[in-house]
């Protein structure tokens, strides 16, 4: 197998799975898809999560090229894409005659389409694919949505490659997304699990646009502007265990003045900069705590701070409990 070729239209992702079976020549494991090494590495797995409502995830690198080509389905559903690649030479994405392209070794992006639009993705050999994808159905917009939202939504989507880029996999949606792909797919309540946590990104993706005022729409960031916001953001996720980089030195590193930067950080990510740092930082810390391997006063430590009460009262800011109330929680649960 040189290339990997898929066409179809998109159908809820229990039936949808059969047919990515089929194209890799497998059968499915239950609502499992194992890639076969002539193809990829990794798994797909596919869930209803309310009738109208599902979604397929997966964590896969491939061994070929790989075209999917989504044509229109003749339903006005939704699909919402999160996805974070590591991209091997390029990725190409098409919406109807419109090509988009990149070669950045990480892309990371959020993007919701009509299921009545013809796409396709392009990946190359050796990209790796961590993704959540989300399939709306008609019947369920409208048994779940007013009409009025769906109104919006309708405008929203008929944006069309605007979109592309428009909206970032923000650092809360990731960390959903990646303790989803961690998540033991043999535990009996695994199920339960991914579905509640597909539901929740699909609740907060839909609200950030329905709740969004036209003031606050990013069509005025552009696609360089982006790149550089989205850089920024993955420093300030990878630097949460150390000290915040001043305003100025982000500034220089995305070649933006201060006042730009902040403006637009926080017009995409919906805070500002620093607050966005401690919000990840506070995240990092209840991941320690989580993991059960460290004492309270050494996750402070790692943290950098001295003094393990700002530490305490910044948790609780976020959380609404001390790091003390929380660990004991987890240890009742456990």
């Amino acid at each position: 197998m040189n290339t990997l070729n898929f066409t179809y239209q998109q159908a809820p992702f229990t039936l949808w799975l059969n047919d990515a079976a089929a194209i890799l020549d497998i059968t499915p494991e239950g609502n499992t898809v194992h890639v076969p090494r002539q193809a990829g590495e990794g798994y797909i797995k596919a869930m209803a999560i309310q009738p109208g409502l599902s979604f397929a995830i997966g964590n896969f690198r491939f061994n070929v090229d790989a075209h999917l080509q989504i044509k229109d389905n003749g339903q006005n559903g939704y699909i919402l894409y999160f996805r974070k690649l590591d991209i091997s030479d390029k990725y190409i994405f098409h919406l109807g005659n419109i090509k988009k392209e990149t070669g950045e070794e990480t892309y990371e992006t959020a993007l919701l389409l009509s299921s009545r639009m013809d796409h396709s993705f392009e990946f190359k050999k050796g990209t790796q694919v961590m993704s959540l994808v989300i399939y709306m159905e008609e019947e369920w917009l409208n048994n779940n949505i007013d009409a009025a939202s769906r109104e919006k939504l309708q405008d929203y989507v008929a944006n069309g490659i605007n979109n592309y880029n428009k909206e970032v996999l923000s650092a809360k949606h990731k960390r959903i997304i990646e303790t989803m792909l961690r998540e033991d797919l043999q535990l009996p309540l695994s199920n339960m699990f991914l579905q509640t946590r597909a539901y929740r990104l699909t609740e907060s993706f839909l609200n950030n646009i329905l709740t969004r005022s036209d003031k606050e729409t990013t069509h005025s960031v552009t696609e360089t502007d982006m790149n550089k916001l989205i850089n920024v953001e993955k420093i300030l996720v990878e630097q949460c265990m150390n000290e915040f980089l001043s305003v100025e030195e982000l500034a220089k590193i995305a070649l933006m003045s201060e006042t730009k930067l902040k403006k637009l950080f926080k017009q995409v990510y919906g805070m500002g900069l620093y607050e966005y740092y401690q919000k990840n930082r506070m995240h990092q810390a209840k991941e320690l705590l989580l993991s059960g391997k460290y004492k309270i006063s050494e996750i402070g430590v790692k943290l950098g701070y001295s003094n393990l009460s700002n530490f305490s009262v910044a948790f609780k800011k976020e959380f609404g409990c001390l790091p003390s109330e929380y660990k004991s929680t987890i240890e009742i649960r456990a």
